[in-house]
């Protein structure tokens, strides 16, 4: 008898000789003496992984991210609308022990400005020790007409005892001077954590996330 779905494979003076499919998305690959089940050969191509949507929600959560899979990930948002003028912002997650970094160990610097015919003025401002992650340098305004676009990258979440980079660009409405802006941000958290981390949050300083869509991706390890 023949296992069903194995593939039969030439095996010299002895009996025939079988591969079995084993993991989901395998294909036959040689090893250069043999055939074997192998997950298939990437890297370099971002690959979907989930959505959330949010709906009044306190946040917008990633966890248990496949870091062994994945070197880098990315979350792309659109039409998230806050319930309160309020900061969007970002912490991540301990692998080990499941605990959201709060603390005041998140570095960084947003870039950018209103976008109007009149003002040409670039704006940047330094965040230190700050307890979340901000992504813009005004607040952005709680209205039913305006929302949040933009796309965030996390690098070496998984690397043990590393410092993990947070780096992208958003478009929001400003608060101040009631105009579309449009800023790049990056940064780090200081905290460089025995089992890396695992997961991500997308939050506000203040109120809920009225609606808004999250597309998760990562980046595959060659």
């Amino acid at each position: 008898t023949h296992t069903a779905n194995n593939v039969l494979v030439g095996n010299g003076t002895s009996a025939i000789a079988s591969v079995a499919p084993s993991t989901s998305g395998n294909v036959l690959t040689s090893n250069g003496s043999a055939w074997t089940s192998a997950g298939a050969a990437g890297g370099g191509a971002w690959t979907y992984i989930s959505s959330a949507t949010a709906s009044g929600s306190s946040s917008i959560d990633f966890i248990d991210l496949d870091t062994s899979t994945y070197k880098q990930f990315m979350v792309h948002f659109y039409d998230w609308q806050v319930s309160a003028t309020a900061y969007p912002s970002i912490v991540i997650r301990e692998a080990g022990s499941s605990t959201w970094i709060t603390t005041t160990t998140y570095h960084g610097r947003t870039v950018g400005g209103n976008v109007t015919t009149t003002d040409d003025t670039v704006l940047a401002r330094r965040s230190s020790s700050a307890v979340r992650f901000q992504l813009t340098h005004y607040p952005h305004k709680a209205s039913t007409t305006q929302h949040i676009y933009g796309n965030a990258y996390f690098s070496d979440l998984g690397t043990i005892s590393a410092r993990p980079g947070i780096f992208g660009t958003v478009v929001y409405h400003s608060n101040t001077g009631d105009n579309t802006a449009k800023d790049t941000f990056g940064g780090v958290n200081a905290t460089e954590d025995s089992d890396g981390y695992d997961g991500i949050r997308f939050e506000q300083n203040t109120g809920t996330i009225t609606t808004g869509t999250f597309d998760l991706y990562g980046l595959i390890k060659s």
